[in-house]
Formats: structure tokens, sequence, C-alpha cells
């Protein structure tokens, strides 16, 4: 709503406008802030009118010199509270006078100290504030003055100040006399205090006051207990609550009770009403006689809206007339079957409950009947009680209505009294320590709110069931319980509530604080409180503290020698240790600690024979900043030791990346090539092998890129290898780069090479010199690189003295001359130079002779030797050498050609066998042998 008038005001003409050029604010001095002055003070005037206060201060001290200062404010949206401190400042000067002495001179100065401040946004509708001051004066009683300013959305300013003033002074510490007023309309006067010396300042109201008058707090807090518990309230009740501590709210007093009025209130116009005639219960002056026969019978429950789980007493009366109370006088015999008169026994009382007797059953009237939430399935339930002098009249009224309740006409019976079941999960309030938000409603689970601290704030005189769901929960401070309230949870759930100090809460006079099923816990302090009632019955001001004392606590543990190591690296495994020991350094074993990363847990161990905790393999897969730290918790052990639990100071450390390392093989000449194979890559690649790891040896995972002049040429994974090649001569530098995956180190390296084009080698396979008019000449051989590799690649040309293209697949060519006429003869093969290769030249020369028989090498091994002439052709020729000449002189000549063999299966006589050198080059071509010839 807020937000919105906002808005919708910024709509609005010109003269409405907060600027500071606006009309709104030229004419504010004026006679808006007189208005405002006006609005405020009507709001006082409002407020006067309300009993209950919206501003208080008052003071609590039990011992000299310690005091505590509680604040309380509430008012809808409120804005701003601000709490000072005025007190007396007190500086000394040295001066120097006339005559030339020093004197000291002191002088009091009055400081305004803020002690507290705070602001609230408008969407949290803050309604009720609460604060406590603990302070400590040099004097027995306080001499400074306090005071809180409040200002609210709604645009009031209250102020109201403390201790307050004796007399009227106009200023904020004056009392608030509408007090004064509502007390004169019930005869209760602000009370007045005599001054006592110091050593009764402990005996005053309340203790350590040293005001004259009562202050608004405790003067409010009489008021209203006037109010509640005696106000209008006739004279024999008063009496019966002075007798037997029944209060004035018996259920059935209205029917019974009341009638008991004061004759002071039968007047007319202020004047005796002289036709009234007095009925037998109004004996205030005793106009009637006692009347045996004239009984009331009361019932009363201690709680009527128990919570589950939670007692309620039922407590009865027995009264005649004149209120006082009345023994059964009458009892029967079972053996002679006769009653006794005047025999002063309880009365008998029968209870049912939605109608139905409880069976077997009876109770007495002098005794009290207590159930539990149990005993009704801890459902509503209604009872009732009638009331008998004999066991003989209850089994005839048992045999009449079939234990069905109902009311004859002479039956004595109490008011039907209503039980009202309040469990866990029908409470006024929620609160999740885990799913909760403060800015909730609060009134479901769904909506629960997160703190005990603002569940407790909405309590009231209605609305005072808290249920806690399962979780730790936390109060910021001791809570002062102002009103009766009910701390509960379900069953099966696990409470506990922590405090920074040993007391939880504050229960304050005629309060009641109900616990069920809830731990408390200060360190390692526990008070467990199963079904507890923590009731103030003091007749001072003086708050029932619930604590607890030292004697509930456990064994303190510690955690000692936490060691987590400094340089964590990205998936590096590594152990964090540390010792579980007690307070007195004594090891404990056999307890589980809890390994927390990140406020999640992680590991859970056992401490061995020395206390010691090891955790093992842990890594991270990131490299971030993480927070360790290590708990043990609440754990009786074997020998019956309860050991508290303990934390670990938390420990950041940073991950670090993975270090690697890259390295790269590279030639100083790197020789160009068309084609990378598996075969040629150690000579051609330009990057031979590399190694990127990381500082465990193991590959690095990531991405490998070679660069030059900023364009990427290849990328390949880690695991892969390169297959770039140069592609023009000269100086190159590369840059490789290494991308890593996450947690990895990236690298970068400089790759320098020069690059040059390839050698081509070609071979020629012939090696016969003379061909006849009759061969067919055919030239062949290889060409590969200097390498040795086959190439097939670029233009390979043969000819004489012109050439022609010629296929030289895989490295392999041939070329066939026909008749090509005697003579001399040089054959050229050559490459041509390209992009990858050099250029290469081949000569093959030949001469055509006219010619019978030609015989060609047949051994290639040995010297040069004399001609050598045979009878018959050898088997073994190995031990003849390059250039000899054997002649077989037999035979005729045959046509024949040996080319480079050892196979003789061919030769016969008088054929001529010409052994060649490796040079290729004959030195006799050529032998003719006849008859004739030596």
């Amino acid at each position: 709503m807020y937000k919105s008038l906002e808005y919708l005001l910024k709509k609005y003409p010109f003269f409405l406008d907060k600027k500071e050029e606006s009309n709104f604010t030229k004419t504010k001095k004026v006679f808006n802030n007189r208005l405002q002055d006006i609005n405020n003070d009507l709001f006082k005037v409002y407020l006067a009118g309300k009993l209950e206060k919206h501003l208080l201060i008052w003071k609590v001290q039990e011992q000299p010199h310690y005091f505590d200062i509680y604040f309380h404010v509430s008012f809808d949206y409120i804005k701003s509270v601000e709490i000072i401190r005025n007190y007396i400042k007190i500086s000394s000067q040295e001066i120097k006078l006339d005559d030339g002495t020093t004197k000291i001179v002191e002088f009091k100065e009055e400081v305004d100290e803020v002690i507290y401040v705070e602001t609230f946004e408008y969407e949290d509708e803050i309604n009720k504030f609460e604060y406590l001051y603990e302070g400590y004066s040099q004097t027995i009683i306080p001499e400074d003055k306090y005071k809180i300013n409040v200002e609210t959305y709604e645009e009031y300013s209250l102020t109201k100040g403390f201790p307050e003033n004796n007399q009227r002074y106009g200023d904020e510490y004056d009392h608030d006399y509408s007090l004064d007023a509502f007390g004169i309309l019930y005869n209760i006067p602000r009370k007045q205090y005599i001054t006592v010396n110091e050593s009764q300042y402990s005996k005053t109201e309340p203790p350590y006051n040293n005001q004259t008058t009562e202050d608004d707090y405790h003067y409010l807090k009489r008021i209203l207990y006037y109010i509640e518990h005696l106000h209008d309230t006739p004279l024999p009740v008063l009496e019966i609550y002075k007798l037997f501590g029944i209060k004035a709210k018996m259920l059935n007093r209205e029917r019974l009770i009341a009638r008991m009025i004061d004759i002071e209130r039968h007047m007319v116009d202020g004047e005796y009403n002289r036709e009234w005639i007095p009925q037998r219960w109004e004996h205030k002056d005793q106009w009637c006689n006692k009347d045996d026969e004239q009984l009331f019978f009361l019932a009363n429950v201690n709680n009527p809206s128990p919570v589950q789980g939670q007692k309620f007493t039922f407590d009865f009366k027995v009264l005649d007339s004149l209120a006082k109370e009345i023994w059964n006088t009458q009892s029967y015999n079972l053996i002679n079957e006769e009653i006794f008169e005047d025999s002063e026994t309880p009365f008998l009382i029968v209870p049912y409950i939605n109608n139905n007797v409880v069976p077997n059953l009876i109770l007495y009237s002098d005794k009290k009947w207590t159930l539990n939430t149990d005993d009704i399935n801890h459902e509503n339930a209604i009872f009732n009680f009638k009331l008998f002098k004999n066991i003989e009249e209850i089994e005839q009224d048992l045999i009449i209505t079939k234990g069905i309740y109902e009311v004859g006409e002479n039956d004595i019976v109490s008011e039907e009294i209503l039980i009202t079941v309040r469990g866990c999960n029908t409470a006024d309030w929620y609160v999740n320590p885990i799913g909760g938000n403060d800015k909730n409603k609060g009134t479901t689970k769904t909506t629960a709110f997160k703190t005990v601290d603002k569940a407790l704030s909405n309590v009231n005189g209605e609305k005072n069931i808290i249920t806690l769901m399962s979780g730790e929960h936390s109060l910021s401070k001791a809570y002062q319980i102002t009103n009766d309230t009910n701390i509960i949870t379900c069953p099966n759930d696990d409470v506990i509530i922590w405090c920074e100090t040993p007391t939880f809460f504050r229960v304050m006079q005629d309060r009641k604080l109900y616990l069920q099923n809830v731990t408390l816990r200060h360190n390692c302090g526990l008070l467990y409180a199963k079904d507890t009632l923590f009731t103030n019955n003091n007749n001072v001001n003086t708050s029932l503290d619930v604590k607890v004392h030292k004697k509930y606590n456990m064994v303190e543990t510690k955690i000692s020698n936490f060691i987590i190591p400094e340089d964590l690296i990205y998936s590096d495994k590594y152990t964090i240790t540390g010792k579980l020991v007690t307070t007195e350094d004594t090891a404990i074993n056999d307890e589980e600690i809890d390994l927390y990363i990140d406020e999640e847990l992680q590991s859970t161990v056992t401490t061995n024979e020395n206390g010691v905790f090891t955790f093992n393999n842990i890594s991270f897969m990131d490299t971030d900043t993480h927070n360790f730290q290590v708990k043990h918790n609440d754990h009786k052990s074997n020998d019956g030791k309860n050991y508290c639990r303990c934390e670990s100071e938390t420990v950041s450390r940073k991950v670090g990346i993975m270090p690697t390392t890259l390295t790269a093989n590279v030639s100083n000449e790197t020789k160009l090539t068309n084609v990378l194979t598996e075969e040629n890559r150690e000579i051609h690649a330009l990057i031979k092998s590399f190694k990127i790891k990381d500082h465990n040896n193991k590959i690095a995972p990531g991405k490998l890129q070679l660069i030059e002049n900023k364009s990427i040429l290849e990328t390949i994974d880690t695991t892969n290898k390169f297959n770039y090649i140069p592609q023009t001569t000269g100086v190159h530098e590369y840059t490789l780069k290494y991308i890593p995956d996450y947690g990895y180190e990236a690298k970068t390296i400089t790759l320098t090479t020069t690059v040059v084009k390839t050698n081509v080698v070609i071979r020629i396979d012939n090696r016969q010199q003379y061909y006849s008019l009759k061969d067919t000449i055919t030239v062949k051989g290889t060409i590969e690189t200097e390498d040795g590799f086959a190439l097939g690649y670029g233009v390979l040309k043969i000819g004489f003295s012109s050439q022609s293209n010629i296929d030289h697949h895989n490295g392999i060519y041939s070329k066939t001359f026909t008749n090509p006429g005697l003579g001399l003869y040089t054959c050229t093969v050559s490459y041509v130079e390209n992009s990858f290769f050099k250029a290469a030249t081949k000569n093959y020369s030949f001469t055509v002779i006219e010619v019978e028989t030609l015989v060609q090498d047949i051994t290639r091994s040995g010297e040069h030797q004399d001609v050598i002439i045979l009878d018959e052709i050898p088997n073994d020729l190995s031990n003849y050498g390059a250039n000899d000449l054997i002649l077989v002189p037999s035979g005729n000549y045959k046509q024949l050609l040996l080319q480079d063999t050892l196979d003789t299966t061919e030769l016969t006589d008088d054929d001529m066998i010409l052994l060649n050198d490796d040079s290729n080059e004959l030195d006799v071509l050529i032998i003719e042998i006849d008859e004739e010839e030596d």
C-alpha cells in the first residue's frame, strides 16, 4: 500500500509534489509542520484512551550496579527506532589565576549517546519491537537517563523517557497520566514510595528503586491484573479466591457464584432499593441461615486447552450458600447396608466424557483428577460430573441412565467443561529453520517463520502455541516471555534450540512457558524438556529464568592438528587429517568425524586409538576456493561417556590448475612433400612428435593448435598426431598452443624450421651398352625422393634430343624405343621441378651395332683378368672376375643374350662369355672366333 500510494502521488498536480521547488515544499515551513504536529498530538490523545500502552520503558535490577533496561514498542508499520542514553560528562581543565597559582576547574556537560538505532522497510510490516540494554553504573542505582524515539510510516513520532519524573514537568520523562485516569475508574491510585537509605534498596518495590512514584510499566501491570482477576468480581467469589485459590474465572460462576452480589449494588438513583428482597445466596450480611440441602458443586480444570501430550487436572469444591466448604455427613455401610449420619467424608463424584460414564471410576470431592490428552485420544472432549453422597445413589443412577449422562430433578451436577486439545498440526505459529522465512505469515507449515524470535514476537493472549519443525533452531538472546506461551514439536521430530547464553527464556510474573519434546542447548550443556511447564508465581516482578546449568554438560571435545595441504591441484588426490581430543588433550577413539566441504557432508570416518582421523582420496574437479570443516556430533560411547559435539575452524583453500609441460620434435630443416604417409612422417612432417604431460606424467587432455601468422593450420586432440606438412620453402616460425580441458594449465611454445624442397633421385636399370639392330630397346628404371620413397608425383620426361612425358606411377617408369638405327645414343630421363621437389636428370648412353651374338655380364664380380680359353662351359663362375674373357672354341655361335644372370644352363660350346665390371663399361665388346683365329 505504501509503495502504491507513493506511485499515485507522483501523478497528482504539482502542488502535491515534494520536490524542493514544488509548492508543497514551499508551504511546508509555513503551515504543514504545524498540521503535522496537530496530527501527531491527536494520535497521542487517541493512544491515551487505550489501556494497553504502546511505548514502555522499565528497569529490572537484582543486585547493585548491574541493571537491565527494557524497551517495548508496539505500533503499526514501525519505520525507525532510536535509543539514547543521556548522561553527565565531567571534564576538568587547569587554569592559571591572576596571582600566578593554578586551579583545576571541572565542567559538566550533558551528553546524548545513541546506543541503538534501526530502520525497517515498509514491506516488513514491523509492528512490534523489543530491546534489552544491559548496563553497569558506578552508583548502586544508575543515574543515567534513557529515552526512545519512534517513527512510523504513518508519519507519527513518539518519544518516551526513563526514569520518569516524580512530578509533572511537561517533557518526555513525565508519567503517562492517562493511566492515572484509568486508575481512578477502578479505584487504583498510582503508588507513592518513601525515600530509603542505600542499605534498603534491595527491599524496595521494585528492587533497587529510588523513585517516589510508581513507574508506568508497573502501574499498568497492576491495573491489568486487577481487571483480569479481581474487577467486577462478587465479594463471595473474592473470599473463595482467598480461601481456596479458585480464581474468579470459574466456569460455572455465571449460574451459581455470580449471584452472590454485594448489597450495595441494589441501588436506584443512588438510594437503597427498599423493594429488593434478599435472596438466599446474597449472604454478605448473612441474612439467611445455612441450609444443608442447598449445595453448590463446583468443578474446575487448570488447563482447558491442553497441548497434545499435556496433562490437565480437575479439582472440586462443594459449598453451601455461605460459600463455605462442607463435607458429606452421610456415608453408606456396605456390610450392614446402613447410612451413617454426621460422618465427615468426601462426596462421591461420577465423571462423564462425551456424555458416557467413565467405567469403574469414582472420584472424591477432596481429591484431584489428572488426565493426559492420551486419555481422550488427543481429541476434544466434553466433561460432566455428578455429585453423590453414597455408593447406593450411584448404583441407582447408573441403572436408570444406563451410563448415559442425564440430569434428573434432584441431581447435583457441575457445569459442562470443554477440553480443547491443541496439537503440533493445529498450532498458531510455525517455525522451520531450513525452509522458513521471517517474512512469511507463519500460520501454516508451508508459510512458516525461520526463527524462534519471530514466532515469539507474534505470541499474544489467544495465539500462543508455537510448533517448531525438525532441525536446529537458535535464539538471538534470552527471550522475555510476557504472554503465556507453548512451544511444542511433533512426536517424531528432533528439535534443538541453541542460545549463545545459558539463559534461554525469562518468564515474567504470572506467566507460563510450556515446552514439549524440546532440547535446550548452550555449548555442551543439554536440557531436555519432554513435558515441562515453567510458571512464575513470584509476588514481585522478577523473571523466572529458564537456563541450562553446567551440571548438565557433556564431556567437552575439540579438534586439533587439523591439516589440509596448502597447494591443492585439480584432480589430484589428497589426504586430510586431524585429531579428536578432550579439552584436557586426551585422545578419543572410536568416534565418528564428518568432513564438510562448502557446508556439504562429504565423508565420515572413525578416529583410531590415538584419536586421529584420516580422510583419503579427496580430489576436486574444479579450480574454486573451498571451505573445509570437520565436525564431531554428540555421541554416547560404549563406556557410557557423553561426548559433546565440536567442530574445527573453517579453513579455505584455493584449488590450483594442473601444471603441464609441452615439448615438440621439429627438425632444423624440413623437406617438402606432396603427400604425408606413415612411412615418411618422420622425414616430412613438420612436427615429428610431441609430448603434453601433466605433473603426474600423464597425457594432459585437450586440444593442440598449430598456428602460423595467427592462422590456425591444424587442430588435433592431445592423443592424436599432427599431419601438417609445410607448403612453401624458407624460414618458418610456428606457434604450438595447448588448449587445455578445464583444470589444466595452458601452454604455448615456438617452433622454427627451414623448409626446403626435396631432392629427387632417378635410376636407370639398363646396363647393356650395346644393342644389335634386331633388338628392341626398352629404357626403364625408378624415381624416388632422396629419402628413398617412391615418387609418383610431378612430371617425368624421357627421350634423346627431344623428350616426352612418361608415366611414373609408384615411382616406376619404362619407355621402349624401336629401330633407332646404328650409332651412339644418349637417352635422358629428367624430372621437372615443382613446389615440393627439385629437378633431376639421368642419362643413359648405348650403341647400336650389327652383331651375331651379344652376351652381357653374368657375374659382376672380381677384377679384369687375361683371356681364358676353356674346353667346356664351367659350372661355377665365381672364380672369375669382371672383364674376364672366356672363350669356348667348339661348336657354332648362337644368338644368345644373357642379362645379369649366373645361370649358364643355356650356354653351349662356341658360345662367347663377356664379363663386365660394375662400371657398366665394357673393355672388350665382342670377339668373333673362327677356326683360323687364335
